[in-house]
């Protein structure tokens, strides 16, 4: 059944995601009625909307097996506001994989949001794919002091940069300067991850108690990092936090420290909704651009 279309990011989410890609710019989009050539390419793509809430599941084209993720888009958009949209990234932890494009929203994600409109971002996308069970963003041992970056991404996280970039066409007014990634344990490390394979794509990043690999910190020296870690975390070492941290610092040298860390003392690994309630934390997070 054709899906009626509720709203601007939803006409322009289900165009890209049918494979039906667009030059025009976002007000003429908006007029254009039209748009939608072929209404059967839309019966390939199932899209539910709840509230500010778009849900999806993504099939990459480039594997075979063919490799799918659910997704969910939680969106803000203010016609009224002059500003442009920013796109933030999450992704979960372990204990919310899945299929079911519900368990992730529960965890870290619904501080965050809160968060984020106390803060008075008017126009936003935050994408949270969701990791299927038994994968991980970053095929690693969490548990292990230290790891290499494999030559390519786990098909989790390729995916997850495949979507990313279909929305860095689709949504309306983006504004490339300000697209930020965080995620929380396992989440964690996929943003680390992230930033090392995409260094001039983000704006800033929180990673909240992951880990990255070392051997990459040259490419992390620009990137506004606040990383965050519990001093008694037995899920995920905290020294894999404080070596990223030093090993940013350490090829920094002479240039401006760009990276943070703050570490809770006493705290274990569930620190992440104290890091999302913070509003000075998404504060810096939002003043972050790419210059």
């Amino acid at each position: 059944m054709y899906l009626p279309v509720k709203n601007y990011f939803l006409t322009l989410i289900i165009l890209v995601f049918c494979g039906v890609f667009f030059s025009c710019s976002a007000r003429e989009t908006n007029k254009n009625a039209g748009l939608i050539k072929n209404k059967k390419s839309i019966n390939k793509v199932t899209v539910q909307q709840v509230e500010d809430t778009i849900q999806s599941v993504f099939s990459s084209k480039d594997n075979n097996p063919i490799h799918q993720i659910p997704f969910s888009l939680i969106q803000s958009f203010d016609s009224t506001s002059q500003e442009k949209t920013t796109l933030i990234i999450f992704l979960h932890g372990a204990g919310e994989r899945g299929v079911d494009n519900s368990s992730h929203l529960k965890v870290g994600l619904p501080n965050l949001i809160k968060t984020l409109k106390k803060q008075g971002l008017k126009n936003y996308v935050v994408f949270a794919p969701q990791c299927p069970t038994n994968e991980r963003w970053v095929d690693v041992d969490w548990t292990a002091n230290s790891h290499i970056m494999k030559p390519e991404p786990h098909w989790p996280l390729s995916t997850a940069l495949e979507i990313i970039d279909s929305l860095v066409v689709a949504i309306p007014n983006l504004e490339v300067k300000r697209i930020y990634v965080t995620g929380l344990s396992m989440g964690g490390y996929g943003t680390w991850e992230m930033l090392q394979r995409r260094p001039e794509f983000f704006a800033a990043a929180i990673p909240i108690c992951g880990g990255g690999d070392k051997l990459q910190a040259s490419k992390l020296t620009q990137i506004p990092i606040w990383a965050f870690h519990g001093t008694k975390d037995k899920a995920v070492p905290v020294i894999r936090t404080t070596d990223m941290y030093e090993s940013i610092k350490t090829v920094t040298k002479q240039n401006p420290l760009r990276i943070k860390m703050t570490l809770y003392e006493n705290k274990g690994h569930l620190i992440w909704n104290e890091t999302y309630d913070n509003p000075a934390v998404i504060k810096w997070l939002l003043a972050q651009r790419i210059s």
